[in-house]
């Protein structure tokens, strides 16, 4: 977790103007190939604190362009290590990038992508994070065909051809404009995107035969409303009934996903803010609060085999001090960070057994008591690591004996100096 990929620490060692192509690996190697020359023009000075986003050059004359769409490009190309390697980068360090405000301003962001919750999150706002659904996406441009650019592109005197390095998200209710350090970014975050959706068949990728029908037989208008309540078709084939706003959906609307999901929520320009539900097509409920289109705050999650963890969320995830309730009925209370048990916490199993200390990515991990109720040894406190004792510890008898010994991978490799006791330990599991 603590690890930080070499690959993000160069690039940003370098700075945006050099070309990024060694960050790709050989199967997605060609997609950078287009951009080397463009991008290696742009080293031969130091820039300024703008220009280090804004590669500008001698080129003058308006952005021009039209809509360019990538959600039909080919991801086959795409190998199984490639998916891995950028799913892991783009998920805990993300890329920088400058994100081109409403009025048409730069400003330094981090984007990240949670795979498992199919979110674009961008980081370093002054108000915190931002969610972006994927499912929400009705398209994914690689051009400057957005309110965002047009203004952008007005403030600049002279500027280079952006569209190399640009990426728009674009929803319902408006778009999401992105300038990246280099073309091979960009790249990298676009076809990673178009990934999820086709692999996963989610948003704008999704089976419109299996479209979810409303509550009632009144056909859905493709036209938002500016006010008032309404039921809006989106490109993408959800349908959203609800309350609006300035064409945004504000105040309480439900939306219908086709693959059958609904979120029926409080939403506050266009994202889900306040108190809330999901209803998954596979069985899974959540309900609890939303901040920005993430669940954040206290909640309660449901699995459809019976877990069920109750406590806080943070940016779409379990964070922070929350009870798990698993399929065995054994019961966690403590700590979370990234929907694992984390920190401190107490696992308790219906025969009795408990441990209390620390835990790492759902392990027994740092120090921490195992005690048992049954067999030689009442109890092991010590040093755990990845679920099974390591390091020293002390284990205590039935009869108060206490015997201090060395660990190795969940088996003794010697006691301490001392009396020891008589027979090997069976230091249990679990």
């Amino acid at each position: 977790m603590a690890h930080h990929s070499s690959v993000i620490r160069a690039t940003r060692q370098r700075g945006y103007n050099e070309d990024a192509s060694e960050d790709l690996p050989s199967s997605a190697h060609e997609l950078a190939q287009k951009q080397h020359m463009k991008d290696s023009k742009d080293s031969k000075e130091k820039p300024s604190f703008l220009s280090r986003f804004f590669h500008y050059s001698n080129e003058s004359g308006a952005v021009q362009g039209t809509k360019e769409s990538i959600l039909d490009q080919d991801i086959s190309g795409l190998d199984d290590a490639w998916i891995r390697r950028w799913s892991n980068l783009l998920e805990k360090d993300g890329l920088f990038c400058t994100k081109i405000a409403t009025n048409g301003k730069p400003y330094e962001r981090r984007l990240h992508v949670d795979s498992r919750n199919m979110m674009v999150e961008v980081h370093q706002g002054r108000n915190g994070t931002v969610g972006i659904s994927l499912d929400d996406l009705v398209d994914l441009c690689k051009d400057l065909e957005s309110p965002e650019f047009k203004k952008f592109c007005q403030r600049r005197k002279s500027v280079q051809d952006f569209s190399r390095r640009a990426l728009i998200l674009q929803t319902p209710a408006r778009s999401f404009s992105f300038l990246f350090r280099n073309g091979s970014q960009r790249d990298v975050f676009g076809h990673f995107l178009v990934y999820l959706l086709k692999t996963r068949g989610r948003g704008v990728m999704a089976d419109t035969a299996s479209t979810t029908t409303t509550r009632d037989d009144e056909t859905p208008s493709t036209s938002i409303p500016k006010d008032g309540c309404g039921k809006v078709l989106y490109p993408n084939n959800s349908c959203y009934e609800g309350e609006f706003l300035h064409y945004m959906r504000h105040g309480h609307g439900v939306l219908h996903l086709p693959d059958g999901t609904k979120h029926e929520s409080e939403w506050c320009n266009d994202e889900r803010h306040g108190p809330g539900k999901e209803h998954w097509a596979d069985g899974t409920v959540f309900s609890g609060l939303y901040v920005r289109g993430m669940r954040h705050g206290h909640g309660t999650m449901t699995w459809p085999e019976g877990s069920r963890y109750t406590g806080m969320f943070e940016r779409g995830r379990a964070n922070g001090d929350g009870e798990l309730i698993r399929t065995d009925n054994s019961v966690y209370r403590g700590q979370f960070v990234q929907d694992c048990m984390s920190g401190y916490g107490c696992m308790q199993w219906v025969d009795g057994v408990e441990y209390k200390g620390e835990f790492a990515a759902n392990k027994r991990h740092g120090l921490g008591k195992m005690a048992w109720t049954s067999g030689k040894w009442m109890s092991y406190e010590g040093a755990w690591k990845d679920g099974v004792q390591h390091g020293r510890g002390i284990l205590t008898d039935r009869n108060g004996g206490a015997y201090v010994g060395h660990f190795v991978e969940g088996k003794l490799d010697h006691w301490e100096k001392g009396k020891a006791p008589t027979s090997a330990p069976d230091t249990g599991s679990k």
